[in-house]
């Protein structure tokens, strides 16, 4: 494999993965009738979520242990919450105007959680699919 192809798995979750959480935080804002939440407030959370993801791969690779997978989705969970909470406590309102809190922001980001995690197994279950159609190279 080229080097330069190494990298590309890094710059899609770099650059898709706070595109389409930008996406989501602004669909889950109309949703729940929030308002002054922009797709920049949207794409810095989505910054901000992947950049502790990648930090938290690097510290479970480096001690050579992973979590299982319902543990690690209920802590990554958990986390979002914490990290929308913060972030969007005085950056989004309610649409009386007075500011979401923690408890608004944590609403806000348990949905983009929850629309991301739906887009997760949509591509999984259609990779699954379509595996079998995808021609292989002959050795």
């Amino acid at each position: 494999m080229k080097p330069i192809f190494a990298i590309v798995p890094l710059l899609i979750m770099l650059i898709l993965v706070p595109i389409i959480y930008a996406f989501y935080v602004k669909l889950s804002a109309r949703l729940l009738r929030y308002q002054r939440v922009s797709l920049k407030q949207g794409l810095a959370f989505g910054f901000v979520i992947t950049i502790l993801s990648i930090i938290g791969r690097v510290i479970t690779f480096s001690f050579g242990y992973t979590l299982p997978i319902a543990v690690g989705v209920i802590f990554a969970f958990a986390i979002n919450l914490l990290i929308g909470g913060w972030f969007f406590s005085k950056r989004a309102a309610y649409s009386n105007g007075q500011a979401l809190g923690w408890s608004g922001g944590m609403q806000l980001a348990g949905l983009t959680f929850v629309f991301l995690g739906l887009t997760g197994v949509i591509v999984v279950t259609l990779a699954g699919v379509l595996r079998p159609f995808m021609i292989q190279s002959v050795p």
